[in-house]
């Protein structure tokens, strides 16, 4: 999903919640990608070999990787 010039990848997991990483390494930016996760909620950057813990979105509004997001009910709200 992309958002003010942003993306961001998301995934249910085996219980339902939603998680969201960003596209980009919060450090340095390096490209993040889903298919290099690594366990069930961190993916790992290729520049630095750090861990980026996934964010879980529930109902109450999160702000978390430059933006704030709530879901509800199935939609998933971005502001």
């Amino acid at each position: 999903i992309e958002h003010a010039n942003r993306i961001f990848w998301f995934e249910k997991n085996e219980t339902g919640q939603l998680l969201i990483w960003p596209e980009v390494c919060p450090h340095e930016g390096g490209p993040l990608n889903p298919e290099k996760k690594c366990g069930t909620d961190s993916i790992l950057c290729p520049w630095h070999g750090l861990k980026i813990k996934a964010e879980t979105v529930t109902a109450t509004p999160k702000s978390c990787f430059g933006g704030q997001f709530r879901y509800e009910g199935n939609l998933l709200y971005i502001n």
